[in-house]
């Protein structure tokens, strides 16, 4: 058998060619630690407060624009395989589209007032 789900993308994203490739080969585990330290994990908590950390992150995450976060995930996708010039120039649109945005004009409202 052969990792699943796209596992392979990303692992070789995350952990370069020859990091993944023993990874996958020599099988057995990794620990929560050593997760986070190659990068495959960015949060680590004990079992019983999982739950409260993954809520917390959500919270966290809702408080964000949805247009920015999901814009920002396409480029860095995007950024796979462009240039550095074809990203400099996708950022510029989507920076506009984004400022033109009700949620753009929400928040630079609320700011100029002293809101949240």
């Amino acid at each position: 058998m052969v990792p699943d789900g796209g596992a392979t993308w990303l692992l070789f994203q995350a952990l370069g060619y020859h990091r993944a490739f023993s990874l996958i080969t020599e099988g057995g585990s990794i620990s929560a630690k050593e997760c986070q330290e190659l990068g495959l994990a960015r949060t680590v908590v004990p079992l019983d407060q999982t739950e409260k950390a993954a809520a917390d992150i959500a919270a966290k995450l809702c408080e964000r624009s949805a247009l920015a976060t999901t814009e920002a995930k396409a480029l860095l996708r995007k950024s796979v395989t462009a240039s550095y010039d074809e990203i400099f120039q996708a950022e510029a649109i989507v920076q506009k589209r984004c400022l033109q945005s009700s949620e753009a004009r929400e928040a630079i409202a609320s700011f100029k007032n002293k809101g949240k």
